[in-house]
């Protein structure tokens, strides 16, 4: 979790680093044990969300189709309207629960957000951010 001056959020970013240059950004979230034995069906763990360029085709866009796969897992039923498939046909997956709401756009960008709009990013372009 991490720490934003006193507030502890459950999304933060990560990079590879390779040759002092970002190669890669990602976006992680936590589901914690306590969070996950609520009733909203979730699975706790620390996930992963990347960002990156997708092919042009979306039912060929590995890095969304991982990235709603991965949302679902954790967020079980708490993705309305984006029942998951190997397929998805519309270009935004969103799951959320009171205080936590992370997205993964077709293009290769995800997002995480609390209530207080606090948020962390990652884009196709591998730009990545916080607004905390």
């Amino acid at each position: 979790i991490a720490q934003a001056s006193s507030i502890e959020l459950p999304f933060y970013l990560k990079h590879k680093v390779e040759n002092g240059i970002v190669t890669e950004s990602y976006l992680e979230f936590v589901i914690s044990e306590a969070l996950a034995e609520t009733d909203f069906k979730l699975t706790a763990g620390t996930y992963t969300l990347r960002g990156g360029v997708n092919e042009a085709a979306l039912v060929e866009r590995p890095i969304f189709i991982q990235n709603a796969k991965t949302l679902y897992d954790a967020f079980g039923g708490n993705c309305p309207n984006n029942p998951y498939t190997d397929t998805i046909t519309n270009s935004a997956f969103s799951c959320f629960i009171d205080n936590l709401r992370v997205t993964a756009i077709d293009r290769g960008d995800a997002g995480a957000y609390d209530s207080d709009g606090k948020h962390c990013s990652v884009d196709y372009e591998q730009h990545s951010c916080c607004n905390w």
